[in-house]
């Protein structure tokens, strides 16, 4: 019996601390029910009903932000987010250059949680807009420095997937580019950037907003011109020179690859690879190349742009709105030259420096089998290069 009264006694206790506990977290309820609650924006969703207007509770990136950041393209905001890196990154100037599978030069896209440009749904002002006409390898993207910096009033990035929502286009997720609506007055702006060696590799910037607000519309125009000079690596110590200079310079070795044993050179005596860059080596002789010398780490590129923007609001709850945006730009691209690679050439032809013919004739006789005393017991076959 005893033990049953304590069992009782701590069910009532237990009880008792129940309902008052109950009614303690009720009126602590009611008291946080009464304070004001910020606002939450649920963007992306198949809800009717929400309210969706106002900025992402994402990732943002404001106009003070951007202001302050000092960037003059939208892809030099974006790669400093760390939702950017990793894997098929976002790129820009590192993947550009003149070869079908690298980007053009000044294009850039963004890649979130490195899962590839062509995952990373880009939009203006919530809307999608046409993918570049150039595309690095098979890989489709929205070339982001075709919106103007000035033109842009926040930027928001959803980092996680929202295919769901939008298409198989954001798996990675969503960045969306939200142009100024509420601006009025006239805004000009020069800016130019340069490194302090003797090289020339500067930036320039001109742009200029300006804005009309009427009573139930408003217009926008931005006008932005950029230019970039060109930096090579040869315009810096750490690398003016290749780690591994290749062995197959713009000057070829030549083997017929029957009577030679060894590669033959044209020298600098006739014409050929320079002093510094002749050598010997497993196969014969070499023409090292820096291909360090000729490659750019950043291209020239030129843009000019414009963007034009207008609202009317009809009425409550409809309204008309239209947004232009026309960019040219011009870039060039440099690679290093083509290496040979085997390339056949007819031993009768006139053009045979006479010193590299004399150097082929001693080279093919290394073997009593078969002996060449004249450049003509080449003819025939080929002499690959």
């Amino acid at each position: 019996m005893k033990g049953r009264t304590r069992l009782y006694r701590a069910i009532q206790a237990a009880i008792g601390c129940s309902l008052v506990c109950s009614v303690a977290n009720a009126q602590q309820g009611v008291e946080q029910a009464s304070q004001p609650v910020e606002e939450v924006v649920v963007t992306g969703t198949h809800i009717k009903g929400l309210d969706t207007e106002g900025a992402v509770q994402v990732v943002q990136i404001g106009r003070e932000e951007i202001d302050a950041s000092g960037a003059l393209s939208p892809i030099e905001l974006l790669k400093q987010l760390t939702q950017t890196g990793g894997g098929s990154g976002t790129f820009s100037t590192t993947t550009a250059g003149p070869l079908s599978s690298n980007t053009p030069v000044g294009a850039a896209g963004v890649s979130l949680r490195g899962l590839g440009a062509a995952s990373t749904l880009v939009l203006v002002n919530g809307r999608r807009v046409s993918v570049s006409s150039f595309a690095k390898g098979q890989e489709s993207f929205v070339d982001v420095n075709s919106i103007p910096l000035s033109a842009i009033e926040r930027i928001e990035v959803l980092p996680s997937g929202a295919a769901a929502t939008y298409g198989a286009d954001a798996v990675a997720g969503v960045v969306n580019f939200v142009l100024r609506d509420d601006y009025e007055g006239s805004e000009l702006s020069l800016s130019h950037g340069n490194s302090t060696a003797s090289t020339d590799e500067g930036k320039y910037n001109l742009n200029w907003v300006w804005g009309r607000k009427g009573e139930r519309s408003h217009t926008m125009l931005v006008a932005d011109i950029f230019t970039r000079n060109a930096l090579y690596d040869r315009d810096r110590a750490a690398t003016a020179n290749s780690v591994r200079p290749s062995q197959q310079g713009i000057y070829p070795s030549f083997n017929d690859l029957f009577a030679m044993y060894y590669d033959q050179a044209e020298e600098a005596g006739d014409g050929g690879c320079a002093d510094e860059q002749f050598g010997f080596g497993s196969f014969g002789e070499f023409c090292e190349f820096n291909t360090n010398a000729y490659v750019a780490t950043q291209d020239e590129y030129d843009s000019a742009s414009v963007v034009g923007t207008f609202d009317f609001q009809l009425s409550d709850s409809v309204e008309w709105f239209n947004t232009a945006m026309v960019q040219a730009s011009s870039s060039s691209g440099t690679a290093s030259p083509a290496n040979f690679s085997r390339a056949p050439f007819d031993p009768e032809s006139p053009l045979w420096p006479e010193a590299l013919k004399a150097d082929i004739v001693e080279e093919g006789g290394f073997s009593p089998d078969f002996p060449t005393d004249d450049f003509s017991d080449f003819y025939g076959y080929p002499i690959f290069a």
